[in-house]
């Protein structure tokens, strides 16, 4: 598997516009379902306990209504099994406290929740993590804290039947940390946590034991933090936590460092994992320090620039030379509108939409109407979409570009066809062109 490099790379964070989300929440957990495309969250705690399930598209949120469901708990932990195509759920707390940990284990197949009883199982616990260890082709789980309030460091793989203790040693015993499989060096990579203080390490589990890692610049130590691969650039993304909850890190497979992002959120106890139909990292809800619940749902990863761009030339009439631009230098953003605006038209005109600047059909573009009857006049764009517009005495449109993540990118044309009898036997003028990106940030 090819990685792209991640130096030189300038990411960012950019909120999803949602109209319908979750509710509020931290302490919950995520996993993105590979099979049906879907984030998936599960419960939480806000003014109190969740026990609902919710999916992500990459573009809307929908609440699933399962008949079977684990009862309302927070601090569990999940991650996906792509092998059985299902999200594995395991512990939190269905209490106040922690001596109302579960060892509970469920699974969900995208449309119920199944709770799994094998003959050993972990104890209880909350304030755990799970990471998919591909190499071994199982669900890895590490420490947390039981209901005594002890902190473990046991480590247990599962296979979809069985729970298998691996280890007994490793990271020094801890909760509230989390882990995410490596895919540059096949490892479940460790950060952080809280024992009596909080935490700074950085562990890597290859399958049978646990090393330390010697990190010069690392994070500093917290709590409270996610973790999630971020494939299209060959790192770990590391985001939040109770120190530093604005912070975004990367771990490269070699070593840590701070990146500089916009936009950046400030929490803890997100649910945080890579969308793979998108190809971003996408995190719901979490806390603030303060502990006040979100319910914002972020996306990280390289931002796309929009762009507008004019381009070809405009044929004058009687009434003026028709130029379209954009009102109040507003930029094609995905999730976003802005206005065009086309000037030295008569009261009735229209603006032509396309995908291409090169070919309509089986004609090439710029196209000459000088043998139609408007000589110094061309068609510059695809007429695949037409939308008349009044001028008085300057026409304005607004665009609506949707939030779409497969859209990010693309770039489509735009030009505007004024009806003027007086300026030549066609009767027409046609304006500029304006060739349009679509930006993601």
């Amino acid at each position: 598997m090819l990685f792209a490099s991640a130096v030189g790379r300038t990411q960012s964070w950019s909120m999803v516009p949602t109209s319908l989300a979750p509710a509020p929440r931290g302490n919950h957990s995520g996993a993105y379902d590979m099979a049906r495309s879907r984030f998936v969250i599960f419960g939480g705690q806000a003014s109190s306990r969740l026990a609902d399930t919710w999916e992500f598209d990459g573009v809307v949120w929908q609440q699933r209504f399962p008949s079977n469901s684990p009862s309302p708990s927070w601090g569990h932990a999940m991650a996906y099994d792509p092998n059985r195509g299902r999200c594995v759920l395991f512990g939190g707390a269905t209490g106040a406290g922690d001596s109302s940990a579960v060892d509970e284990t469920w699974e969900w197949d995208g449309s119920n929740w199944t709770r799994s009883l094998p003959p050993i199982s972990p104890t209880g616990r909350l304030g755990h993590a799970m990471a998919y260890d591909w190499s071994n082709g199982r669900v890895v789980m590490f420490g947390g804290r039981n209901a005594g309030s002890i902190h473990e460091n046991d480590t247990w793989a599962w296979d979809g039947a069985n729970w298998t203790l691996l280890a007994t040693t490793g990271p020094t015993p801890r909760c509230c940390f989390d882990v995410a499989w490596d895919f540059t060096r096949s490892r479940i990579l460790l950060f952080g946590g809280w024992n009596a203080g909080n935490l700074g390490d950085t562990w890597d589990f290859d399958g049978v034991s646990w090393q330390p890692l010697a990190t010069p610049i690392a994070p500093t130590a917290r709590w409270g933090h996610r973790m999630a691969d971020d494939l299209p650039s060959g790192v770990i993304v590391l985001f939040g936590g109770i120190v530093g909850p604005n912070e975004t890190w990367e771990w490269n497979g070699t070593g840590w460092s701070l990146r500089s992002t916009a936009a950046q959120p400030a929490l803890i106890n997100t649910a945080f994992d890579f969308d793979w139909r998108i190809g971003r990292p996408t995190m719901f809800g979490g806390s603030t320090q303060g502990f006040a619940d979100r319910a914002a749902t972020w996306t990280y990863g390289n931002p796309v620039p929009a762009t507008v761009r004019a381009y070809g030339s405009a044929c004058p009439g009687p009434i003026g030379t028709p130029q379209l631009g954009v009102s109040g230098g507003g930029l094609p953003w995905m999730g976003q509108s802005f206005v065009l605006q086309v000037s030295g038209v008569s009261p009735t005109a229209i603006l032509l939409f396309g995908w291409s600047d090169t070919a309509f059909g089986s004609l090439t573009l710029p196209l000459p109407l000088a043998s139609l009857g408007a000589p110094g006049c061309s068609l510059l764009a695809s007429p695949d979409a037409v939308f008349g517009v009044v001028a008085m005495p300057i026409a304005t449109f607004p665009v609506t570009v949707p939030y779409l993540p497969p859209v990010a990118g693309l770039t489509f044309f735009a030009q505007s066809v004024s009806l003027d009898v007086a300026a030549n036997q066609l009767g027409i003028t046609t304006s500029n062109g304006l060739a349009m990106t679509i930006g993601w940030r």
